[in-house]
């Protein structure tokens, strides 16, 4: 499934869907469903993933680990 989050303004947007044809990416993140879950459960740092190669990246390497917080925000609060 593709993905697009656009961090650009406000609380940002999150889509099911394509970047639009209008826009460019500043950064593009390629990986398994299962790594993005890895990501945001917290049981997989990004840098463990891109190291093993299962996390692509292309564009801005700077926004990219800028995105941990973001992250972090995201995983639940109970680990299990």
């Amino acid at each position: 499934a593709t993905w697009t989050l656009d961090l650009r303004a406000g609380k940002g947007k999150l889509a099911k869907a394509e970047p639009p044809a209008d826009g460019k990416a500043d950064i593009t993140l390629t990986m398994a469903d299962a790594v993005f879950v890895g990501l945001v459960s917290g049981k997989t740092s990004a840098q463990q993933a891109f190291i093993m190669r299962k996390l692509k990246i292309n564009g801005s390497m700077g926004l990219a680990m800028r995105l941990q917080p973001i992250l972090d925000a995201a995983a639940p609060k109970a680990k299990m």
